[in-house]
């Protein structure tokens, strides 16, 4: 048997043998008093194996199909809040242009004195929703 290997400070806490007894290889002659500390480290290191084995059944077994189901329904409902928020924005991005396109109408019309003029629309998405010649009548 081997003697340990870092005994830092440890003393003898108890002698096996006596002076001139005959001992055998490997035979325990003195017990340190590090022994307890020393086996609760062990416990404690075999503990964290139980712990750490545990924790790696739980990875292995993998997500349960309820949580699966539930996350996936969680990312659609958040797809389709995203898409509803872009259709929103979209729309009063439309209505925006077109109110800006109508007043910049309005405004060129007013400093014409009442001539008709064509109007080319800046915008290219308006020019699918409106004609692309608008006669301005003063």
């Amino acid at each position: 048997m081997l003697a340990p290997l870092a005994l830092d400070g440890a003393r003898i806490a108890k002698i096996l043998v006596k002076e001139g007894d005959r001992v055998k290889l490997g035979q325990i002659v003195a017990i340190l008093d590090a022994r307890d500390r020393l086996q609760t480290a062990v416990l404690q290191a075999q503990q964290q194996v139980r712990v750490a084995q545990a924790k790696l059944a739980q990875v292995q077994a993998g997500a349960k199909v309820g949580e699966i189901n539930a996350q996936q329904a969680s990312v659609e409902r958040l797809e389709a809040q995203s898409q509803g928020d872009k259709t929103a924005q979209q729309e009063a991005i439309f209505r925006i242009e077109a109110q800006w396109s109508g007043d910049r109408i309005a405004q060129e019309a007013r400093g014409q004195g009442g001539k008709l003029n064509y109007f080319f629309p800046p915008f290219p998405p308006l020019t699918a929703l409106l004609p692309p010649l608008l006669p301005i009548v003063m």
